[in-house]
């Protein structure tokens, strides 16, 4: 697949590459990365999860008015980074009229939404204006085809975005777009086409003009915005902060490192990070991050569990940094004067979840739980942890095809120990479904390292075992996914997950299958061979949002037909919980939900091309 940079002039490219999702990898960092991995597996010994769908709603657009805004002329030029961002005006200025060429300048502006809290939720735009060319965006905008007011369009959602144009007389115009549904535009009067296009050339103008640009310095404003349009590079950082989790006022969660130490870390990264092996278990993050921000205020998040282990997202590659001894002191002291003791770091002791031949999917670090934390009653868990991790009990002769969410819940921790707590004594002569399901350990962690595990099995009866003690546990795991979904709802912050996916991944979590789908593999399978061998091409970022385009006619089918053995198809949501599709006789690919119904899609020629040239490369 032709990468869309390849034509520009060499220093536009670079930063381009820079700012665009998925690829901030310093050149070197991923030298030797797997695109393709070969390996054996076995099968799961039991079922696999069952996940849920939200079927793609047809919806209506409907345009609407608002007033001119308009803003008092200005007499002499402003430099744009310290002109009034409009982008961060709450509500978010809305189209309100044609958009004519002329422009003096124009924003770029993202979801994001500052509440009371001076706290910016979503996605930001550059905090400078456009002030080179701006009209190439309202040329292509006139150039693009329009569409009916009433055009019916599925409901997902990916990114809202808007372009504010600022005129010499204080006239201010704005264009929306969309990338999802039908990827439309509007100026609040027409409704066109050319989302993605008009997403990607505003890219393309604010990189060539940030490359022409190199004192520009934005304001940073630390811990407070969860993602960027321009996505930040290494390269380019020059300050950072700790940001401990504080949901009511996250500014204040805040401590700013000084510049000498930030260089410290930026260069060490640069130099000692590498991207994480397929297997590894992460880091974590149960208490503060360290984030890490561009001269354009723009930041990048690194995930630690005890100072001592780095751990972020470059596009979907995990990427691990283990700063020397002297340097994570430095950072540590900065967070509470307390340095990290390499010798007592809190959590379970790491053992091998399985011995099959297979390498068993990534798992967090805190499912590799010790022996002795297995409470002798519920009575012991009365205390509010400070995380709470699903992890999968798996035996010896399993390769696990069910996996939790990757990140812990680390709030609502009170109503998790009272749904525990609420558990009453199992009723031995309750009448128990013959299902078949998969065994649940909860793993409650405490800021002394201590861990107090319950074990849930989702089939049955549905018991939850502590010790001794087994209780009824109806209600009790989909009562802990609701809190892990409550979460994710308050926070809309993407998780990544390390390989390997195939042959089949399902997770413990309720899946919407027309959600945004960040990354995932491709598997070619040889069932033939003992034990059976598979191929494992990972997606780019193009492939998979292709893929997720084709999710959105998904229909019900009444047969599935015969599935493929040998193509399977693993795809990563936003949150990182992965599903399974497999390919049937009649070319559509189909995942079920988990009401157990079949879905079907039938991908485009030129996505299953691709994937064909995936099996051809």
């Amino acid at each position: 697949m032709n990468q869309p940079n390849d034509d520009l002039d060499p220093d536009v490219a670079n930063i381009l590459d820079r700012a665009t999702p998925d690829r901030d990898v310093p050149e070197g960092l991923l030298a030797g990365a797997r695109r393709k991995r070969r390996r054996r597996h076995a099968t799961l010994g039991g079922a696999a999860a069952i996940v849920a769908v939200a079927l793609a709603v047809p919806i209506v657009m409907q345009l609407g008015q608002s007033d001119i805004i308009t803003a008092g002329p200005a007499e002499t030029p402003t430099p744009a980074a310290t002109l009034a961002n409009p982008c961060l005006e709450s509500p978010r200025p809305e189209p309100s009229g044609a958009v004519e060429e002329g422009a003096e300048r124009a924003w770029f502006c993202g979801d994001h939404v500052p509440d009371q809290a001076d706290y910016a939720w979503g996605t930001m735009g550059p905090l400078e204006a456009l002030e080179t060319d701006p009209d190439r965006l309202v040329e292509l905008w006139h150039n693009a085809d329009d569409l009916p007011a009433d055009i019916a369009c599925t409901e997902e959602y990916t990114l809202s975005y808007a372009l504010v144009f600022e005129y010499g007389d204080g006239g201010r115009k704005v264009l929306q777009g969309e990338l999802h549904g039908c990827r439309t535009t509007t100026d609040g009067q027409s409704l066109r086409d050319g989302g993605q296009e008009l997403f990607d050339l505003a890219r393309e103008l604010w990189a060539e003009q940030r490359a022409a640009s190199p004192d520009l310095v934005n304001p940073y404003r630390p811990c407070l915005t969860s993602g960027f349009i321009m996505t930040p590079a290494l390269e380019d950082v020059t300050g950072g902060a700790l940001c401990r989790n504080d949901d009511e006022d996250p500014s204040a969660a805040a401590t700013e490192l000084p510049e000498d130490l930030v260089a410290r870390i930026r260069d060490d990264i640069l130099e000692t990070a590498a991207a994480v092996d397929a297997t590894a278990p992460g880091p974590g993050n149960t208490g503060w991050t360290l984030e890490l921000a561009t001269r354009f205020a723009e930041s990048i998040r690194l995930s630690t569990n005890d100072g001592l282990t780095y751990e972020w997202l470059s596009g979907n590659q995990p990427m691990r940094w283990e700063p020397d001894p002297e340097l994570a002191e430095a950072i540590a002291v900065q967070l509470d004067g307390v340095a990290p003791d390499p010798g007592s770091a809190p959590g379970p002791t790491a053992t091998s979840p399985s011995s099959t031949e297979a390498p068993q999917p990534w798992l967090p670090e805190r499912c590799t739980v010790s022996g002795d934390g297995i409470p002798s009653s519920p009575l012991d868990v009365d205390e509010t942890p400070d995380a709470i991790w699903i992890c999968p009990a798996v035996t010896d002769d399993w390769t696990l095809a069910v996996v939790p969410p990757v990140e812990p819940l680390t709030t609502r921790l009170p109503e998790a120990v009272e749904l525990l707590q609420d558990l009453d004594a199992a009723d031995p002569s309750a009448e128990c479904e013959s299902d078949l399901g998969v065994t649940y350990l909860v793993v409650h962690l405490y800021a002394d390292g201590a861990q107090r595990v319950v074990q849930v099995e989702d089939f049955g009866c549905r018991d939850v075992i502590a010790g001794e003690d087994v209780l009824g546990g109806r209600g009790y795991f989909d009562g802990l996914q609701e809190l892990w979904r409550a979460q994710r709802a308050d926070s809309e912050e993407m998780h990544g997950r390390p390989g390997p996916l195939c042959p089949e991944l399902h997770s413990t979590m309720p899946i919407d299958h027309t959600g945004r789908i960040v990354g995932g593999s491709y598997c070619e399978i040889d069932a033939d061979a003992v034990p059976a061998e598979t191929v494992e091409h990972e997606l780019d970022p193009d492939l998979a949002f292709e893929i997720h385009a084709a999710l959105q006619g998904a229909t019900v089918l009444d047969e599935p037909g015969d599935i493929s053995q040998t193509r399977s198809l693993v795809l990563l949501t936003m949150h990182g919980d992965p599903f399974t599709m497999w390919r049937i006789d009649d070319g559509r690919w189909v995942t079920w939900t988990q009401e157990g119904a079949w879905l079907g899609t039938t991908l485009s020629d030129g996505t299953q091309a691709a994937l064909d040239a995936l099996s051809e490369g």
